[in-house]
């Protein structure tokens, strides 16, 4: 099986997905959601999660070298005070804390 080599543009992707969800968050009685959806997004295998200051990035596919600029790109749309990565159960790789 050939691994993907192609890089992802996290930026770009983070963007994207927090311009279509504006009315999430500009509501200020709504402060938990799903920021970025991978499957119909760009990156197969991730999910990312906003409850109130903190992100969860949940990842079947192996994007550990990727989530300093995938964190990066999520500071930049956003002040988190924390960010969690944590792999997918069915990934067995363990969980990362991305400390903004």
């Amino acid at each position: 099986m050939e691994q993907d080599t192609t890089a992802v543009n996290w930026q770009a992707l983070i963007n994207a997905a927090w311009a279509k969800r504006k009315p999430l968050w500009q509501d200020t009685s709504i402060d938990c959601f799903r920021v970025f959806h991978g499957y119909e997004e760009g990156s197969k295998g991730t999910v990312i999660e906003k409850f109130n200051d903190a992100a969860i990035i949940d990842y079947k596919t192996d994007i550990r070298e990727e989530l300093a600029d995938l964190t990066q790109a999520l500071l930049n749309v956003f002040p988190f005070k924390n960010i969690i990565a944590k792999g997918h159960q069915s990934s067995r790789v363990k969980s990362k804390r991305a400390n903004p």
